[in-house]
């Protein structure tokens, strides 16, 4: 039996209308958050791509602090360290708020949606597979999933209460290298080290859990289909999410992957399977 494999992204929301822009992300995001990010060197813009760029050094200034060694209080002292952890845990935890409000408010916008202004195949997926990068409930409200037999967010889905996987590919080797560098200061005040070391785990707390072992999971229900097609519908395969489409060819070895562009064509020379990579408008697959 074979099949066809359907990689979601979130142009296919934009599509629909609904608000998951980086805009409307950042509309929802605190404005502390926002100022602290950007003074970072994150641009939103690229969305999780953006956050490969934070600058560590950055982080530190932000947050550091010189001890009062005046003070007879030890935590006078141990406090500039609690207060870089709960500093840098806000930040992040405004930076997870502000994903869910934006998916909650595309979720709502879907039930006010008048599908009557949408001509389009509600049966797109009948018979076939999906990976599906959104957060949102875009598949499951606007189409006829009866006859689909894998459906699953890879990075999380919001509507049964999941974790949300948003972040990056942590650039090899540069948090090593600052922790190196941080190591062999023998001049650095201890407090400062250890407040040092809370931009360090502020990185690392930004990268992506990547679903690497459960992909390769789900990639098991293939193993009595042949996969004819992937289709790419509204995803810009872009480097973060590289080694999933890698180990998605790898494995289902598929004819040929068609991936959808909305205002021009894109470049994928820096995957293995460019040849089998055949380009075709947005609109065209899903109305």
């Amino acid at each position: 039996m074979s099949t066809n494999l359907y990689i979601i992204g979130n142009g296919l929301d934009l599509y629909f209308g609904l608000p998951t822009k980086t805009d409307d992300f950042c509309n929802e995001l605190d404005n502390e958050a926002a100022r602290f990010y950007a003074d970072c060197g994150i641009d939103w813009s690229s969305w999780e791509e953006g956050l490969k760029d934070i600058d560590i050094s950055e982080v530190c200034d932000q947050i550091e602090q010189v001890p009062d060694y005046m003070s007879d209080c030890e935590d006078d002292r141990e406090g500039t360290v609690i207060e870089a952890e709960e500093q840098l845990d806000n930040i992040l935890e405004m930076r997870d708020t502000a994903l869910k409000e934006m998916v909650d408010e595309a979720n709502f916008k879907l039930d006010e949606l008048s599908l009557s202004l949408f001509q389009y195949n509600r049966h797109l997926f009948d018979n076939n597979a999906i990976i599906n990068f959104n957060y949102t409930s875009t598949i499951e409200r606007l189409f006829n999933l009866d006859n689909t037999f894998l459906n699953w967010h890879i990075h999380g889905y919001y509507e049964d209460g999941e974790d949300l996987i948003f972040g990056f590919d942590k650039k090899k080797g540069y948090l090593e290298e600052y922790q190196k560098d941080l190591d062999n200061n023998e001049n650095i005040d201890p407090f400062i080290y250890r407040q040092h070391n809370m931009g360090l785990e502020f990185y690392n707390a930004n990268s992506k859990d990547y679903q690497i072992k459960q992909l390769e999971e789900k990639l098991k229900v293939f193993s009595k289909r042949k996969v004819d097609s992937v289709i790419v519908l509204g995803h810009s395969m872009g480097e973060v999410d590289h080694v999933y489409m890698e180990i998605i060819d790898k494995t289902l070895s598929p004819n040929i992957w068609e991936v959808s562009y909305y205002n021009s064509i894109g470049n994928y020379d820096n995957y293995s399977f460019t040849n089998k990579i055949r380009q075709f408008p947005f609109h065209y697959l899903i109305k």
